[in-house]
């Protein structure tokens, strides 16, 4: 967002996901952990080791929390602080509502999930011909909860 250009660390490994966090860090999957940078300088602040390489990575907007997709797992958290478990996964996209209270992903086969994160609900919608290539929440359809109401 800033035009600027950052200079890779570890050119060696692939990198299997990115995401920045719009405030000067970016977070890095790599073959079996996914790592946390600077923006300016690449100082790596702190590693998640995991066991395959993330498919995607997201912040929330709310808190900057991170989310980890893998195969069958989802683990959203703050780095320094812990990551809770889900049992959600895939491969595709994957994107927090603008207020973070929710998150979506591809399942990478045949339809994306839907977490609250207020309470850990899930819901799954599957059965579509072909994985989701985009996931996005409309803030112009006010699709957020009333509150202290539950969808």
């Amino acid at each position: 967002p800033r035009g600027h250009v950052i200079a890779m660390t570890d050119r060696l490994a692939p990198i299997h996901a990115i995401a920045s966090d719009g405030a000067g860090r970016v977070a890095i999957s790599r073959e079996s952990r996914a790592d946390l940078h600077e923006e300016d300088g690449m100082a790596r602040l702190v590693g998640l080791l995991t066991p395959s390489p993330a498919n995607a990575l997201a912040f929330a907007p709310d808190d900057r929390s991170l989310a980890v997709m893998l195969d069958e797992t989802l683990l959203v958290g703050h780095p320094r602080q812990g990551y809770d478990s889900y049992p959600l996964g895939g491969s595709g996209p994957l994107c927090f509502s603008a207020d973070g209270a929710w998150l979506a992903g591809s399942n990478g086969k045949d339809g994306f999930w839907l977490l609250n994160r207020r309470d850990g609900s899930i819901a799954r919608l599957h059965n579509f011909r072909a994985p989701p290539a985009s996931i996005a929440f409309s803030k112009a359809a006010d699709a957020a909860e009333p509150a202290g109401k539950t969808k």
